[in-house]
């Protein structure tokens, strides 16, 4: 379900709500233009608003004037803000967790309890929903409405959820970099822009399923900028059998952590995004996977 020709099917709502985040930066900028310091927090607002509408088909608000901090939408944001902060402490420092239910242990699991109490309350809202209105599989379906023709609540009710917990924060991260990296660099914004013109040339142009691969620059750029700053470090998996990779060999049951921010960045990391979408410039390899070369990839992969 999860794999890139899936995006394509939710182009409109995504567009939506892109189209509302822009509103909102215009909204909270100053006088020079800048945005606050905390912007971040407003890239996750429209990660979450984002994952919503795709899901669920559901609009939570997260993109109005005025975000509570009490909120679902911002206690959502904020554990899953948390649960990241902490799981790299409890996996690899020395896990005093085990013995005794330590600080880092306590934010964590208080993280995951409100992650799923407000996951699941959006995903009963939607389950509900669809009850009480069922209607035909169309373009327009959530992802929880494919994904209940072809299996059980409880799978659904665990994807959707999985859906929430991973792709808040990694979908934030990628948009956070690429804004970041186009910040840096002026002249490739500007090519970017001129490419994103001849596309969309009115106000009133919208995005659709057949000219979203027009876009060969902005593909670029973003596979570029995941490769310089890869959302997870690595991918750990343990092998089924005996296995021999490039002349190493790795016995069953041994974990491997692969290094993606290791293996994809240049020597020289402060002319890479330079050099490369130079190189690539509408004829890159698009086999490239930035985040998983997995048959169902990262969240972060389909909505960016």
């Amino acid at each position: 379900m999860l794999q890139p020709r899936t995006a394509k099917l939710y182009v409109r709502p995504i567009e939506e709500t892109a189209d509302a985040f822009v509103n909102r930066i215009q909204a909270i900028r100053d006088e020079n233009d800048d945005v606050p310091e905390d912007f971040i927090n407003e890239i996750h607002k429209w990660s979450l608003e984002s994952i919503a509408r795709v899901a669920l088909d559901k609009r939570l608000g997260c993109l109005a004037p005025y975000l509570a901090p009490e909120s679902d939408a911002q206690r959502m944001i904020d554990a899953v803000g948390t649960f990241f902060k902490n799981v790299g402490n409890l996996e690899l420092k020395i896990p005093f967790w085990r013995l005794f239910p330590t600080p880092t242990w306590n934010k964590y699991i208080n993280a995951l309890d409100v992650i799923r109490s407000v996951s699941s309350r959006y995903i009963d809202s939607a389950m509900e929903e669809l009850e009480r209105n069922p209607r035909p599989l169309d373009h327009t379906s959530s992802l929880l409405q494919r994904i209940l023709q072809n299996t059980n609540k409880k799978t659904a009710y665990n994807l959707a959820l999985d859906m929430f917990l991973v792709g808040i924060d990694t979908t934030s991260a990628a948009i956070a970099s690429i804004l970041y990296q186009l910040a840096l660099n002026p002249d490739k914004q500007e090519k970017l822009f001129r490419e994103i013109e001849q596309v969309l040339p009115n106000f009133d142009s919208h995005l659709n399923a057949e000219n979203v691969d027009s876009f060969s620059y902005l593909k670029a750029c973003i596979k570029e900028t995941l490769r310089m700053y890869p959302v997870v470090i690595g991918n750990g998996r343990c092998m089924t059998r005996d296995t021999v990779i490039a002349g190493y060999e790795i016995p069953a049951g041994v974990r491997r952590i692969p290094l993606k921010f290791i293996a994809c960045v240049y020597h020289n990391k402060r002319t890479a995004l330079i050099c490369m979408l130079r190189d690539w410039n509408c004829s890159f390899n698009h086999n490239f996977y930035p985040v998983s070369p997995e048959r169902e990839v990262c969240f972060s992969t389909i909505s960016g």
